[in-house]
């Protein structure tokens, strides 16, 4: 589940910014910045990071406690305790995190390789 997690994460991003070529070539004809419009790519996805961490602390949390409570109370596995997974949680933040960082880096190269134009007469 991580690494489809991180593959959905990439896909989402990837194709946001794909389908939204001409929207960025009109902010960038009426004024943004190359610097602003990479800045605000970074921070849709810190949304969007910030989004799973949540959701995966919450309903993932949520959903593991009740699953081992109820297999405790069929007993058949026997005995289980739900313990929280620190190192895994981490690790997740951190990959989250290091996605973000390669994105960031992609989307302003991936921009700066097309022409204000072209991005205007995208196509979807």
């Amino acid at each position: 589940m991580f690494v489809f997690s991180l593959i959905n994460l990439v896909n989402t991003l990837i194709t946001n910014l794909l389908s939204r070529q001409q929207e960025f070539g009109i902010f960038q004809s009426v004024g943004m910045s190359s610097r602003q419009l990479t800045n605000m790519l970074s921070f849709e996805c810190l949304f969007y990071i910030g989004i799973t961490i949540i959701i995966t602390l919450t309903m993932g949390t949520i959903s593991s406690w009740m699953v081992c409570s109820i297999f405790d109370q069929i007993g058949v596995f026997g005995q289980i305790t739900y313990h929280f997974p620190v190192k895994q949680i981490l690790l997740f933040v951190v990959a989250l995190f290091i996605v973000q960082m390669i994105f960031s880096i992609w989307s302003s190269r991936y921009l700066k390789k097309h022409s204000l134009v072209e991005r205007i007469k995208a196509t979807e």
